[in-house]
């Protein structure tokens, strides 16, 4: 293999890299090629217990949406460090038991992905913009006078399932990206459809300066577009904003998936059920029926008493959210708590939150953390089969 093939080969093997995005445990991720979005969770993919890579649409003009809801536990009187429900099937919630007052927080800041209280790495986001929001909304919790802060958090929650504004942000960061998945595109047919021939060509030594200057017109193209619309979007995320850009400007597969630094963090502050219901509606209802199951199923993690006075009161306001979100899309919440028909008939109960059927009429499920067995109600026609 010559010099010009290993440019190629090592310019294909950056560009697979950049298809590849890092997602954390307890977020969800929307990833589209075209119109119909799908809902994806961290694998076992290159992964380990904190997140899993997942891919991108391969090509450029694909788009990809990005949501993680804190993974913390909020309440008037302060913040408890354990989720406060999966949104991802057989996901674990991991947690401390850790507890602090709000009057016991100095400082809420973002520093990389990481978002620190009292200068403590407390858990880290997708990316830095999304790491900014978090830091945001939660000093916005923290300057609230505390006779007030359970309605300033009550608006927070409504807010997270406003599925106009939902509508509105991804398609201001769709608009706001198109022009540079249409010139990421052009670039990628370019290195591909040009450089690729050249580079199993001897006519390459006397062209590759044109090469380089045609490369270089198209990436700095893109990042000034990919600037102008960043910061509109994203006004205080400066520094991943001067870092990606310079990235961009010299490294032309980074240039390439521009549009995903446009729209990944867009959704950020949203729950994945609403977000879920404008993306991928096609599958809401069965991802609305797991939500609710894990609400109230799911064991509460070992904490002090304070951490679980505040998951509890965390949890019982999400679960008036995500019962109003089921209402607005006009499906009725105790409908969808119901089993689906039995698999067996020999069934005769079942674990409300895995919805494994057993063949005894009580007992508990192990691998969903000791849940009681619920009867399996098999009606005339199931019994006749």
């Amino acid at each position: 293999m010559g010099d010009q093939q290993s440019m190629f080969a090592i310019l294909a093997a950056f560009y697979a890299l950049e298809c590849l995005m890092w997602l954390p445990r307890g977020s969800v991720v929307f990833s589209a090629w075209f119109q119909h979005f799908a809902r994806r969770a961290p694998g076992e993919f290159l992964g380990n217990f904190r997140g899993a890579m997942v891919v991108r649409p391969i090509f450029p003009f694909g788009s990809v949406f990005q949501v993680m809801p804190m993974p913390i536990a909020i309440s008037p009187t302060g913040i408890a460090f354990s989720p406060v429900t999966p949104v991802n099937p057989e996901e674990v919630i991991i947690s401390n038991g850790e507890f602090l007052q709000w009057k016991d927080i100095n400082n809420i800041r973002s520093r990389g992905k990481a978002v620190q209280i009292n200068n403590i790495d407390r858990w880290k986001a997708p990316s830095p913009t999304i790491a900014v929001a978090m830091a945001a909304q939660l000093n916005t919790l923290l300057s609230a006078p505390e006779e007030a802060r359970d309605d300033v958090i009550q608006q927070q929650m409504a807010e997270s399932f406003d599925a106009k504004a939902i509508g509105q942000r991804a398609d201001e960061a769709q608009s706001k990206g198109r022009t540079l998945a249409v010139l990421g595109t052009i670039l990628f047919v370019f290195v591909n459809c040009a450089l690729l021939p050249m580079a199993f060509s001897l006519a390459f030594t006397d062209v590759w300066i044109w090469i380089i200057g045609a490369t270089l017109l198209q990436t700095t193209s893109i990042t000034i577009l990919f600037w102008r619309a960043h910061k509109q979007l994203y006004p205080h995320s400066g520094d991943e904003r001067f870092t990606a850009g310079l990235t961009m400007l010299l490294f032309a597969p980074a240039a390439m998936r521009a549009k995903d630094l446009i729209t990944a963090p867009a959704l950020t502050g949203f729950h994945p059920l609403p977000t879920a219901a404008h993306l991928s509606p096609r599958t809401v209802k069965s991802y609305a029926r797991f939500i609710l199951r894990e609400l109230k199923w799911a064991p509460s993690p070992q904490t002090s008493s304070e951490a679980a006075s505040t998951i509890r009161w965390h949890k019982e306001e999400l679960s008036l959210a995500i019962i109003r979100c089921c209402t607005g899309q006009g499906w009725d919440p105790v409908d969808l708590a119901k089993p689906p028909p039995p698999a067996d008939p020999e069934s005769r109960s079942y674990c409300p939150r895995c919805l494994s059927e057993f063949v005894t009429e009580t007992g508990n499920c192990s691998p969903c953390g000791n849940v009681k067995l619920q009867p399996l109600v098999i009606d005339a026609p199931n019994q006749s089969t």
